[in-house]
This record gives structure tokens, sequence and C-alpha cells, in this order.
């Protein structure tokens, strides 16, 4: 309806329009296709999913590229917000993952992170490795969850879903298409939150 409501006043009333107007309906067009794309996305590969038609190829690979592929996509999200992001894990860390479900996962959850902090506010991406495993967190001190919200976020369920600091909407598919992604590569994902004082998502995946 945002897409629809925005090109309507944008070829109805264009001649009206100052070109700041126009600007702000841009930006609003633009979040709003990185929306829906993002819903699209996320719908044929929970469909793939369910399916069983989605390959799992593991193979070695830098960690940190993974981290970055994740941030460059969101790099101006977080560039709007005033978002910053800090990273704390050694540069030579490896894992053994299939690459396409991990820049997935990566990308909803450093999303989720942006979507729910205030203006100005930091994010944390932090990893470490033992016994065969890493251990990654990502950590915001945005709104947080309660826990009733918090006990229905792998479900499909409506009434789990929350607005972002600046009225960003969710698909409420992410997080239950990250948790499948990271189950098949054998691992955990968990997150901790509390209302107020921001969530944590935490995952491990196989070291390279």
């Amino acid at each position: 309806s945002g897409l629809i409501s925005s090109t309507e006043l944008l070829s109805s009333q264009v001649e009206l329009l100052s070109q700041e107007d126009i600007r702000d309906i841009a930006a609003e067009l633009h979040t709003n296709a990185r929306n829906t794309y993002a819903l699209l996305e996320e719908l044929l590969q929970w469909s793939q999913m369910s399916q069983g038609v989605i390959e799992y190829t593991p193979e070695p690979c830098s960690f940190s590229e993974l981290v970055n592929i994740g941030l460059n996509t969101l790099k101006s999200t977080a560039k709007d917000k005033d978002i910053v992001i800090i990273t704390d894990f050694p540069d030579d860390l490896a894992a053994m993952v299939d690459q396409s479900m991990i820049k997935t996962v990566m990308r909803n959850i450093l999303s989720n992170a942006i979507k729910f902090s205030h203006q100005g506010c930091e994010v944390l991406i932090r990893a470490r490795h033992s016994e065969g495993k890493i251990t990654m967190a990502v950590k915001d001190n945005g709104i947080g969850m309660s826990e009733e919200v918090k006990s229905m976020l792998f479900t499909v369920n409506k009434a789990k879903q929350q607005l972002g600091t600046d009225g960003e909407k969710g698909t409420g598919l992410g997080l239950m298409l990250c948790k499948q992604f990271i189950e098949q590569h054998g691992e955990k994902l968990w997150v901790e939150s509390e209302t107020g004082k921001g969530t944590t998502v935490f995952f491990t995946l196989p070291k390279g």
C-alpha cells in the first residue's frame, strides 16, 4: 500500500510538489521497494526450504568476508539512522558453511539490529572460536522485546511483529529462516532480550 499511495501522489500531483517533496517521496519509494524485495526473497527461500529444494553445500570461507558482505548491503540503512557498527573477532577466523545460507542469516540479523536500534546507537558484532565452533553474537541496545514476543519469534504469528524505531516493518519470516539455515549446519541459534534494554542474537557455526 505504501508503494501504491506514493506513486499515486507522485503521478497525480507532481506539478504541485517541491523538490524536497519529490526527494522525500523517492526515499519512501526506495524503502518500500527494498522491503518488498526482501519479503519476496524471504518467501521464496522459505518455500524452497520447506520443499527441500535448497542444496546444502558447505565450503571453507573467511568469516570477516561473510560479515562484510552483510554490512555492505546495509551500509545505507545504518547511515540513515546514524548507527555505528562495531566488529570484534579475529581477522583469520574461518568457517565451514554454505555461503548463500549464511549471507542470508547475516543480512537478516544485522538488519533487525539496525531496525530496532535508536538513532545514533551502536550495534556490536562479536565472534569467538573454541572446540571446533564459532559463536557469534549480534547485540543492539534498542527497544528489546517482551517474553511474550520472544516466545513467538520462531512461529508464523503476526502478533509477534514489532515496528522498528523509525516505523520499519518486517516480514515475520527472517528469524525463522535464519534458524532453519543454522540448524541445517547442525548448529544452534538463540535470542536474549529484555524490553527497553536491547537484544542479542547468538548462533554457532562450524569452524573452517
